[in-house]
């Protein structure tokens, strides 16, 4: 799937448990049981600082918790469109292809 600003991101739900989320070439794995430990490690771009970010499945959306704090981040399916809603801001994201079942 891919955002208007060149943004490439798709998302996959395995048994209601794991996520993955690309962008820019990057893939985030995580474990959605609402346990921070097993949520994102990553480090910022800008300046390798790290992040940590808890993730659930709550009332139909991948919710996702920086540092275990609130949900700041949800995304969710809207028909075949990604919706993400980040700190305030929404992007639908549209299908570019057709994926097998």
């Amino acid at each position: 799937m891919a955002a208007a600003n060149g943004l490439h991101v798709g998302a996959h739900a395995a048994v209601h448990r794991a996520s993955e989320a690309s962008a820019r070439r990057i893939i985030h794995d995580m474990r959605a049981d609402g346990v921070l430990e097993n949520g994102v490690k990553d480090v910022t771009a800008l300046n390798c600082q790290p992040i940590e970010v808890a993730a659930e499945f709550a009332d139909g959306q991948l919710q996702l918790r920086p540092s275990g704090g609130p949900v700041l981040v949800t995304r969710e399916l809207d028909g075949d469109d990604l919706v993400l809603i980040y700190f305030g801001s929404t992007s639908r994201l549209k299908p570019i292809c057709d994926l097998p079942e």
